[in-house]
């Protein structure tokens, strides 16, 4: 039998993280992947990682970003993972921006009707934040997206700064939810970077946090972030 009565009484501390970190370019997104813990997998979308150069237990593969076999390389991508599952503490996709733009440019060839492109744009990234997902629910990885910034409004028509990805609104909806949180990288005047893990003025964030253990803002470090939410 298959199935498996379980306790809750460890669900956080067993299961890894599942995050998704938006911010302005240059603002550290990629640095901050220094401060996980154990052994880390970049999956670089973007070519943009020149900032984790001689970073210790980091390493990575990039995605061609001009391929016109994207999916065939994510499938590739994933092959890879499987295999290195037990040698990897952290897997980041960097950036989530980069890859939906590379799914929507194969899709918009040949294609007369936008709105077609865009839903096959959702059915090619909805199964890959799955698998990514896997990985933190089933075998207890943390996995980190990142994403670039843009302005977009609210319910009541207000200015936000949101992630941007492609297939935005599809994506609010349906693959959103699938994160544990979707959180900010803010440097302030000092030059000191934050984690919004809450809404804040513009910035559109929020985080699974059971025990409210965080604070608005927390210093940009993702060790110290996940040793709070599991309260050490």
């Amino acid at each position: 039998m298959g199935l498996k009565i379980r306790s809750t009484d460890n669900i956080v501390e067993n299961q890894g993280h599942f995050l998704l970190l938006y911010g302005k370019s240059k603002s550290g997104k990629t640095t901050a992947m220094k401060t996980l813990e154990g052994k880390t997998l970049v999956i670089d979308a973007d070519e943009g990682i020149t900032s984790l150069d001689g970073a210790d237990g980091i390493d990575y593969l990039t995605i061609n970003e001009s391929t016109a076999n994207i999916i065939k390389e994510m499938k590739e991508v994933f092959e890879i993972v499987d295999k290195n599952i037990d040698k990897y503490d952290n897997f980041v996709l960097d950036t989530f921006t980069a890859l939906s733009k590379m799914f929507l440019d194969v899709h918009m060839k040949g294609v007369k009707d936008g709105r077609q492109a865009y839903g096959a744009l959702n059915t090619s990234l909805y199964p890959i934040v799955k698998k990514f997902e896997k990985l933190a629910r089933q075998h207890g990885k943390n996995v980190i997206f990142t994403a670039q910034v843009e302005v977009s409004q609210d319910e009541n028509e207000k200015e936000i700064i949101v992630p941007s990805i492609d297939g935005q609104k599809f994506l609010t909806k349906v693959v959103m939810p699938r994160f544990d949180g979707i959180i900010a990288l803010e440097v302030d005047a000092m030059q000191k970077r934050w984690f919004i893990t809450r809404q804040s003025g513009k910035w559109w964030s929020g985080i699974r946090d059971a025990h409210n253990r965080l604070k608005q803002k927390e210093p940009a470090n993702f060790a110290e972030l996940f040793k709070t939410i599991k309260g050490k």
